[in-house]
């Protein structure tokens, strides 16, 4: 039986195609424009937590407590630029902070999580061009939210892709073999005429209706 992913899932994606359908249709192209570019943000935060995962990491637990404790203060961090866009004090960060250290840029990969969200270096800072509005902080949440729900139900996620993978291949060579059978040529070969029937039975040939030869 094929694993299920939790209702979690589902329900997201109703939440965001709900809110997709209030829009107009500028608004969605410019959702569908932010969500590209906000992209990036998955994959690194997917990647950090797969560091986790390496043979070289000593205390796997320890290490998975250092990225989660990153991601859950990165968010924050976040949410609070979402909800105060037009806030300078949240758009500019010192990176030498001990507890922004500690809590954030310790953990691998946590930098990175910043500059593909948008943040640019400034010496010591880390700053968020005035051209990053709330929407764009709103996808990139989101983007950050799907990447650590994926992770933690990875091995339902690859065994999904895997089933779909076979199925692919499955309906390919289906396709193939059509596609093979309406290319071979038709059998082809001397017309072969069926004999006539008399309506009283037995079976008419030429020789019964084409005139004899003879004089007379």
């Amino acid at each position: 039986m094929a694993a299920e992913l939790p209702d979690f899932y589902r329900e997201l994606a109703k939440k965001r195609h709900h809110e997709a359908k209030s829009l107009s249709v500028a608004e969605q192209a410019h959702r569908r424009e932010v969500n590209k570019l906000t992209r990036p943000v998955r994959d690194v935060v997917m990647q950090m937590q797969l560091t986790t995962d390496q043979p070289t990491v000593g205390n796997r637990a320890a290490a998975a407590a250092v990225v989660e404790r990153a991601l859950t203060e990165i968010t924050r961090l976040f949410k609070n630029i979402e909800k105060n866009a037009s806030e300078p004090k949240y758009r500019r960060i010192r990176t030498t902070n001990e507890r922004l250290r500690e809590n954030i840029l310790n953990a691998p990969m946590a930098l990175d999580v910043f500059l593909a969200a948008g943040w640019v270096e400034d010496g010591d800072y880390l700053v968020l061009p005035d051209s990053i509005d709330a929407r764009h902080m709103e996808s990139v949440l989101h983007q950050m939210e799907r990447a650590v729900f994926n992770y933690r139900n990875r091995e339902i996620i690859a065994e999904r892709e895997a089933q779909e993978e076979e199925r692919r291949k499955i309906q390919a060579k289906v396709e193939a073999a059509k596609a093979e059978r309406r290319a071979a040529p038709k059998p082809t070969g001397p017309s072969v005429g069926r004999p006539l029937q008399f309506k009283g039975g037995g079976e008419m040939h030429a020789k019964d209706v084409l005139p004899r030869g003879g004089g007379g």
